[in-house]
């Protein structure tokens, strides 16, 4: 077959149109040059399970055949091998229009590789085995975890944890004391805690935290009290309250990933498809930050790996000092960035704010509010997040674009966007 390729190659370079090469060459190769409908064994390159489909193809050419049955059948194949949909979309539709296999892929026909992988598939067809081989970025594959499992929320054995700071200052005319304690007491479903300080220079005792928490699976139900200075948390959605006073009695309920099997590998992966297996190396700028031996097919890179921040990795498969493929990926690993690419968080909020304009307890006029909040990572660079709240009376909106990341060749925007929008009370308005 080498003798052959070598033939079709000359035949190509010296033929000055497909119709006079075609009346030229021999007739013994004349094969190589019709078009006809043929099945194809389609695979993902490193993976070994593959799907026959039907093409019309030539010697150096893949189209796939327009029917209802065929695209659902590569669409399937192709969701289910852990491409995202909108990947699996794209393959499909180039496909359609017809590929030709990559120019970058320089050896044997089947088991040459692309020597970069770009934003986009590459495709390498092997005539002689019927076989189509598609190469995928990293960008394409869907990192979200699939068979999750979680652990379950009863206990038999519980603990009581309390974290108690004493702080004492003294002169020679007066002295003080402050006193800081969390305390968490461990309960057969979920736990109670509490957060407080008592301070004796102005004899004031503050409650910044005190709730009870459960969890069931990928659920979380929490309710108590919630003080200026509050540091608890409930999900992604965290970020379009940040800047409020919320202080006063709630009832939350929404996703939690709190009980979530191997946690510790963390929730945001990135996945990709080795060709080959061989020596991984990871570059953030000059600096290598992993090297480890992968396997042929589906890797993983945990974020729990990675450095926090927002900046490019270069990823490098080698095979002794032979670069087997190189791919550029953007990373964004932040605390606020908790979600898995396509995930999202929900939270159900309802609340009895303090006024913050009426010291006065008897005359306070606490504000009820009920809200919803959802907030979706729609790809690793943008967060979207969104609530709409309000009470019998008035309602309120809020929309944020928080810490998207935007790239061009000399520069990266860092941009925080967000938006509320009252049509309530002046007071309302103050408390939140």
């Amino acid at each position: 077959m080498k003798k052959v390729n070598f033939i079709f190659s000359t035949l190509i370079l010296i033929g000055a149109s497909s119709c006079a090469l075609a009346e030229n060459i021999p007739e013994e190769f004349a094969v190589f040059f019709e078009t006809k409908q043929k099945e194809i064994e389609v695979v993902i390159s490193g993976e070994l399970r593959a799907e026959r489909i039907n093409a019309i193809v030539n010697f150096d050419s893949f189209t796939l055949l327009n029917s209802a049955e065929n695209l659902a059948k590569l669409s399937d194949f192709l969701v289910n091998s852990r491409l995202k949909r909108s990947a699996a979309s794209e393959i499909v539709e180039q496909l359609l229009k017809g590929v030709e296999s990559s120019s970058s892929c320089e050896g044997e026909v089947s088991s040459c590789v692309p020597t970069e992988i770009t934003e986009q598939a590459e495709y390498v067809f092997d005539y002689d085995n019927a076989r189509l081989r598609i190469f995928v970025p990293s960008s394409m594959v869907d990192s979200r975890a699939k068979n999750v499992e979680y652990y379950t929320g009863d206990r038999v054995d519980n603990a009581l944890i309390n974290n108690t700071n004493f702080y004492i200052q003294t002169s020679d005319s007066d002295s003080s004391f402050n006193w800081d304690n969390d305390t968490i007491v461990g309960l057969p479903y979920g736990y109670l805690r509490a957060n407080t300080q008592y301070q004796s220079s102005q004899n004031i005792f503050s409650t910044y935290d005190l709730f009870y928490n459960v969890d069931h699976e990928n659920k979380r139900l929490k309710l108590g009290y919630q003080g200026n200075g509050s540091s608890s948390s409930f999900n992604a959605t965290d970020n379009l309250t940040s800047d409020m006073n919320l202080k006063g009695k709630y009832i939350s309920f929404g996703s939690s990933s709190n009980l979530l099997k191997r946690k510790n590998e963390g929730v945001q992966r990135l996945n990709f498809f080795a060709p080959q297996s061989g020596q991984l190396e990871v570059f953030r700028g000059e600096r290598m930050i992993i090297t480890r031996s992968v396997k042929e097919g589906e890797n993983v890179i945990n974020y729990s790996e990675l450095p926090t921040g927002a900046y490019d990795i270069k990823l490098v498969l080698k095979r002794g000092d032979k670069s087997i493929f190189e791919e550029q990926r953007f990373i964004v690993n932040l605390n606020n960035y908790s979600l898995a690419v396509g995930d999202y968080d929900y939270k159900f909020d309802f609340r009895s704010i303090e006024s913050s304009t009426v010291e006065n307890e008897e005359q306070r006029d606490d504000v009820k509010l009920g809200s919803v909040a959802v907030s979706y990572r729609i790809s690793e660079g943008l967060l979207l997040s969104t609530a709409v709240g309000g009470n019998q009376n008035d309602q309120y909106a809020q929309f944020g674009f928080f810490k998207c990341f935007f790239r061009c060749n000399k520069c990266r925007l860092r941009l925080e966007l967000f938006f509320i929008w009252c049509d309530i009370s002046a007071n309302f308005c103050e408390s939140i």
